[in-house]
């Protein structure tokens, strides 16, 4: 498990392949998955995300504004799993764990704001998902549909939306090509 979530393609790649019913699929048929869900992130992070190198507090408005709410608590990775942030769909709240940020930055050296910017990104592409307003199995497609029967979620296996997530993100990386 990678401690520090820098949103790749490799950690989307692992998102998939840990995926319980992504495991059970061929590598090819893995491979286009970890592809078409990359590549959704990527276009999603474009539309929706602020452009230019805007603040993470203009981030925060602009997740706002689209019906979700931002909080920050204090706790660091270890009080939650690793994690630097999370998206509550029952409240449409994403929660920042500052602690987890600050170690972030720490032994990373990651500036902040950018680790701001990632862990919102992430947890605003689940907001935009749960609210209807990506529709990642649109162009995302399971190479075989028996399998989806095996998922409580509706079909939808998690680790393939945490892989359009990571890709959504990584425009967080580079704000030049939000917007």
């Amino acid at each position: 498990m990678l401690l520090f979530p820098y949103p790749t393609k490799d950690l989307a790649r692992i998102e998939v392949q840990r995926d319980p019913v992504c495991a059970r699929m061929r590598e090819a048929e893995q491979s286009a998955l970890i592809d078409g869900a990359w590549g959704f992130g990527r276009v999603a992070g474009r539309t929706w995300l602020p452009a230019g190198e805007a603040s993470a507090a203009a981030w925060e408005v602009a997740v706002q504004e689209v019906g979700a709410r931002v909080r920050h608590d204090d706790r660091g990775l270890a009080a939650w799993g690793g994690f630097v942030g999370e998206y509550d769909p029952s409240t449409a709240t994403i929660v920042l764990h500052e602690g987890a940020l600050r170690q972030w930055e720490e032994e990373t050296g990651i500036d902040r704001t950018a680790a701001r910017r990632i862990a919102l990104a992430h947890e605003f592409f689940h907001h935009l998902d749960c609210s209807g307003r990506v529709l990642p199995w649109s162009s995302v497609r399971m190479p075989d549909r028996r399998l989806t029967r095996l998922i409580p979620s509706r079909g939808r296996p998690r680790g393939v939306l945490e892989a359009c997530a990571h890709g959504f993100a990584s425009i967080a990386l580079d704000p030049g090509e939000a917007g």
